[in-house]
């Protein structure tokens, strides 16, 4: 491409960027990719790395608002993380050939149908030949919820079914080739309904796990804060944590209008559509939106609808409980002990990632009523699953 001859030779990103903006072949071409891969080949192109959970729902949202990448393109080439790495002189042809790829006719399903067939064939020779019974045949479908206790079962779930479980933490289930999807008899991810019914499977049982909405803002926070600047992974949400106190961050626009924060339990559950229906609707006159009754009746009979659809629930309140119930309700066996992995106890002082000594911060009083309009609606949602699945 003669757009990346000319990035290596002068160095200049931001032409290079609007001469691959500009030209017929992205218009054609990368425009038929969807927006995570195309936001995956951004973020390893320009910052050397894949896109973390919260980077990849911001540039989602706001791709599906404004309908373009260019503001995306525009907020990391004026990133403090890219302008690093240019002074370090990491701009190099390494990073360079994901944005190469970009714009190559069909290199994503390319590259994934050869990754797909490679593994399906080593875990069953035959795989091609089974298609109708995989299709009808019955599976789990967990959609994990950061901060909900889903690392733990995450990984039970992945030692009781092994080879049968398509595990994803990118929401990418569209991605996928539905030939290569129909070996798994379990799906587990950090995917949003909407996602699901891209998957081949004609009978699913979904399941999940809640949590109390502040509470799991409020470890969220904590869990970023405790983070050590400088080490690997460091992301911009640690950055923005470690920066700000929790009455600040919760208050920070790229916080309030995040997926990953506004009500992201009801994003998971209900969908992204549902989702960016009732944040327009918050965003067009917020006191109406936490006032009208009519409003949040509307609100509570869809989420009950969608709650019958899942054949189970688990709170981590009641954390163990809830395991023993869900390897129950879905007939898997239950493991030996029951995991528990990823406390903040155990990583400060011994990750390195982390700091050596932290001291949460918590919402109390008047502070909680911050945590409100991100909460909203998760509260709705976390009251009528307790009804229905305590």
């Amino acid at each position: 491409m003669h757009a990346i001859q000319t990035l290596r030779t002068t160095g200049n990103v931001p032409i290079f960027l609007r001469s691959i903006l500009n030209s017929e072949e992205f218009s054609v071409h990368a425009y038929k990719l969807a927006a995570p891969i195309v936001i995956a080949q951004i973020y390893q192109g320009l910052l050397g790395r894949p896109p973390d959970i919260s980077g990849m729902h911001t540039c989602l949202s706001e791709f599906y608002k404004e309908g373009s990448v260019a503001g995306i393109l525009n907020r990391m080439i004026d990133s403090a993380e890219f302008h690093k790495l240019k002074a370090k002189g990491i701009l190099s042809s390494k990073h360079l050939a994901p944005l190469e790829r970009l714009s190559a006719d069909n290199y994503h399903a390319y590259e994934l149908h050869q990754q797909n067939a490679r593994v399906a064939q080593s875990h069953n020779p035959n795989w091609n030949n089974t298609f109708p019974a995989r299709r009808s045949a019955p599976a789990v479908v967990f959609l994990h919820i950061a901060k909900t206790g889903g690392s733990s079962l995450h990984r039970m779930i992945l030692d009781a079914y092994q080879h049968r479980c398509f595990s994803d933490h990118d929401n990418l289930l569209p991605f996928y080739l539905p030939a290569y999807m129909l070996q798994f008899d379990c799906y587990i991810g950090h995917f949003q309904y909407d996602t699901v019914s891209y998957l081949p499977k004609q009978n699913t049982q979904l399941a999940t796990f809640l949590r109390a909405p502040h509470r799991r803002l409020t470890s969220i926070y904590n869990y970023y804060r405790a983070h050590a600047p400088g080490q690997p992974g460091f992301s911009v949400e640690m950055k923005r944590a470690n920066e700000h106190s929790i009455d600040e961050f919760f208050q920070l626009p790229a916080v309030l209008n995040n997926p990953a924060y506004w009500n992201h339990m009801a994003w998971c559950v209900m969908g992204n559509t549902k989702w960016q229906e009732w944040k327009a609707l918050h965003d067009a006159d917020p006191q109406m939106f936490a006032s009208s009754a009519t409003i949040h009746t509307n609100i509570r009979k869809a989420i009950r609808e969608r709650l019958q659809e899942f054949t189970f629930i688990g709170f981590f309140e009641n954390y163990e409980e809830s395991c023993r119930k869900f390897f129950a309700a879905l007939d898997i066996t239950l493991p030996p002990s029951i995991r528990h992995d990823h406390s903040l106890e155990s990583n400060v002082g011994n990750d390195p990632r982390f700091h050596k000594h932290f001291t949460k911060q918590t919402l109390t009083g008047d502070s909680l009523k911050i945590l409100d309009p991100l909460t909203h609606i998760d509260g709705i949602l976390y009251e009528e699953a307790r009804s229905l699945f305590s």
